[in-house]
């Protein structure tokens, strides 16, 4: 017959031995700078800015949003500079529209060689005076 503890000691040393060595299914995942994360909205499908600008300066901004259900929605664009380590806003835009689908906008302005711009749009989706959801998505910076 074998004693206990000589059965007890290589048994608790395989159990420590297995949680050691398994891998466990929690990682880290590492992204690159490139990479962002998409939000998942109630109501907004999708929502997107858009910046160009022209050899002349003009800068056409654009925004958009699209939603299923039969909602009231505001898009709000921002033209912003670039100010040191922040953004300021050079012009602003809003649009109320009626109704489920795609809405979208687009305004004009002439904007000032040196400088780096992006386009903030924000959309709200109402219900009569009820906000159901706000996001706001940002476009690429663009240097003029």
């Amino acid at each position: 017959m074998v004693p206990k503890k000589l059965v007890l000691i290589p048994a608790v040393c395989l159990l420590l031995l297995i949680g050691i060595v398994l891998p466990t299914n929690a990682y880290a995942v590492r992204m690159s700078p490139s990479e962002s994360i998409t939000p998942n909205y109630d109501y907004i499908s999708v929502i997107g800015a858009t910046l160009t600008i022209g050899n002349k300066g003009q800068a056409t901004a654009g925004g958009y949003v699209y939603y299923l259900g039969d909602y009231d929605s505001t898009l709000t664009i921002e033209l912003q500079r670039q100010n040191g380590n922040g953004w300021s806003v050079v012009k602003s835009w809003e649009k109320s529209f009626t109704g489920k689908g795609h809405h979208s906008f687009e305004k004009e302005y002439y904007v000032a060689s040196g400088n780096t711009y992006n386009v903030v749009t924000t959309a709200t989706i109402k219900q009569g005076n009820k906000i159901l959801e706000t996001a706001t998505s940002t476009s690429s910076e663009v240097k003029y």
